[in-house]
């Protein structure tokens, strides 16, 4: 479910203004196509992006010349919004954001009574009770954990400490295990040892994936052999010496090659991925960039040919990437994409009949994994940053 979010506009030289983030994906930047253009010459053509999912809405630079900031601090990887956060770009342009919550109330009436009319000695008067019954309550429930606490200490007592992979269950690190900014603790125990990983935060993380090489809003669904496959693959590589170190060369210097796929009209993160699986999760010895910039011009050439409107069109790019371009009016894959019933156009449907070759399938698969453990490496107890496209 997308989050219901509001900006308010402020600028020097401008009257403020709202304007609510009404898709998955909202881009900001100085050209008319953008969800929210702004005539500013300091700001990039596409500047900056909203996604949403899974509840949350996370902040990317879009390889922007004069970044994006958070809070004061330059964003650098996907970084998750709250109400009150303030987004600064361009000539000072401050973006203020509104939550609103699941009952439709905006929250900022949580944080003033602007339409209330009754005289303030009153307003706290009527509030007064709420806060003592408040107190009270927070009093009862300290004591009773005090007392539940004490008691799991007793003699014969079966509860024990929780381990470390029931603490991070959720695909932004942000579940009961604590921080998602240290990177060891998230993905491994107090022995540094990798904790188990569960398919619904494999699943969550490939879903991301989908979403960051198209402009597909959707909700991507997979086969359950397909997420398998692609969990086999991310337990493999996370155990690969090598791959904290592609990892991080993608945060480190990733950037550029960013900028470059977005100037060329394609998705950043079908380019770098496409690097990351070349190396083969580290082992290859390959740098991940190097091996990106290679693979540019003959994803731009399979753009053309398929798109990346839908997720699934995406894919097939990759497949046909390792399969070879083609000729300049045909590729092999088109043919066969024909042979399938319109909703059925995807590398899951060529491999069930025997139309994909198993290099190109294993090659997704390898493209997928990477990606998923590129989303948030700590959680899967890689020591490296995640990737900011």
């Amino acid at each position: 479910m997308r989050p219901e979010i509001v900006l308010t506009i402020s600028h020097a030289q401008e009257p403020v203004r709202d304007h609510s983030v009404d898709s998955n994906r909202f881009t900001i930047g100085r050209s008319s196509d953008n969800d929210l253009a702004i005539d500013d010459p300091s700001l990039s053509r596409r500047h900056a992006l909203i996604e949403c999912f899974d509840g949350q809405a996370q902040l990317s630079d879009c390889g922007s010349e004069n970044g994006t900031f958070l809070n004061g601090g330059a964003v650098t990887r996907p970084t998750v919004l709250r109400d009150g956060d303030v987004i600064s770009i361009g000539s000072d342009y401050h973006l203020t954001v509104h939550v609103i919550n699941a009952a439709g109330v905006d929250a900022r009436a949580n944080q003033t009574r602007k339409n209330d009319d009754s005289p303030p000695s009153l307003v706290a008067a009527q509030g007064a009770p709420k806060i003592v019954a408040a107190a009270v309550s927070v009093i009862i429930i300290a004591a009773a954990l005090i007392i539940v606490a004490s008691r799991s200490h007793e003699p014969g007592s079966t509860k024990t400490k929780p381990n470390a992979a029931d603490q991070v269950d959720k695909p932004d690190g942000s579940g009961s295990g604590g921080s998602s900014g240290a990177v060891l603790e998230q993905g491994r125990d107090n022995t540094g040892r990798a904790v188990a990983i569960s398919d619904s935060q494999v699943e969550s993380a490939a879903v991301q994936v989908m979403r960051r090489i198209s402009t597909d809003e959707s909700k991507y669904t997979f086969q359950t052999t397909a997420l398998n496959e692609i969990r086999l693959k991310v337990e493999e590589y996370r155990a690969s010496p090598g791959l904290a170190g592609v990892l991080q060369a993608l945060a480190d210097r990733g950037s550029d090659m960013t900028k470059q796929a977005r100037r060329e009209g394609i998705p950043p993160a079908i380019v770098l991925y496409t690097g990351l699986a070349e190396t083969d999760g580290g082992r290859t010895g390959r740098d991940p960039i190097a091996a990106s910039q290679k693979a540019l011009p003959d994803l731009l050439w399979l753009n053309v040919t398929f798109g990346t409107k839908l997720a699934d069109e995406s894919l097939i790019i990759v497949a046909a990437y390792k399969l070879g371009t083609g000729t300049k009016k045909s590729h092999p894959l088109l043919a066969k994409l024909q042979q399938a019933p319109l909703g059925d156009r995807n590398i899951w449907y060529l491999r069930q009949r025997g139309l994909l070759q198993t290099e190109a399938y294993d090659f997704v698969i390898k493209f997928l994994a990477l990606g998923v453990l590129a989303q948030n490496p700590g959680l899967f107890g890689v020591p490296a940053a995640a990737p900011a496209f």
